[in-house]
């Protein structure tokens, strides 16, 4: 297993990915979730308004989204968080090495604190969305990588009250699971303040994700 030195930080270098369709080059961990469907997804199919200046985004992972997205929106400020030492290390490595310190800005944080220290325009959320499963075959890393919450998606309801308790105006992106959420309790979870509008979906093998716009405010 080699090692890269970075910053003074030993970063294990075990996954090479180069994303031609993003012209992206990652280095990742075993404790750092890989991009995926999801990851492409979101990627894909975000639109940033021409006025949005700051673009918060939650639990980067390996900061792919954000890496492709900032040489997209040239122009705007990515900050990047992720409640994972290791996964922040990895996304501020991922930011050198592709060139963009100038557009991203990486820190260790929970999702509730890098809300109170920013005013985001944006919100990006590719979050745990599956079912918690009482199986010892995943690992604490993977459950808190893949499972959102008895349901499912009790970790995203909890980020959106969040919003509403702060009074927020925001817009904010994010993933759902047809394992776990059923698109109709959009319709129950509309309120005045808070309007759910799926974007995008995309059906796999035993699953069909749902790129879901939500939002915030006034």
């Amino acid at each position: 297993m080699r090692f890269l030195e970075q910053d003074g930080i030993q970063v294990r270098d075990v996954n090479q990915y180069y994303l031609d369709k993003y012209n992206i080059h990652l280095r990742i961990n075993d404790d750092v979730y890989e991009p995926a469907e999801d990851s492409f997804l979101m990627i894909d199919n975000v639109d940033i308004p021409k006025n949005a200046k700051i673009i918060l985004e939650i639990g980067c992972g390996s900061g792919i989204i954000s890496l492709a997205l900032s040489k997209k929106y040239l122009n705007k400020r990515f900050i990047v968080s992720d409640i994972s030492f290791i996964s922040t290390q990895y996304t501020n490595y991922n930011v050198k090495l592709n060139k963009l310190q100038n557009n991203i800005d990486v820190i260790c944080s929970d999702s509730i604190n890098a809300l109170i220290n920013f005013s985001p325009d944006i919100i990006l959320w590719n979050p745990p969305y599956l079912p918690e499963e009482e199986s010892s075959f995943f690992t604490p890393t993977e459950r808190m990588m893949l499972f959102g919450g008895k349901k499912g998606y009790e970790a995203v309801y909890k980020l959106i009250n969040k919003f509403n308790k702060r009074k927020m105006k925001t817009t904010f992106y994010t993933i759902f699971s047809s394992l776990a959420w059923d698109p109709e309790e959009r319709k129950r979870d509309d309120s005045s303040r808070i309007k759910f509008e799926i974007v995008k979906e995309q059906k796999l093998p035993f699953e069909k994700l749902f790129l879901v716009k939500i939002l915030i405010g006034d």
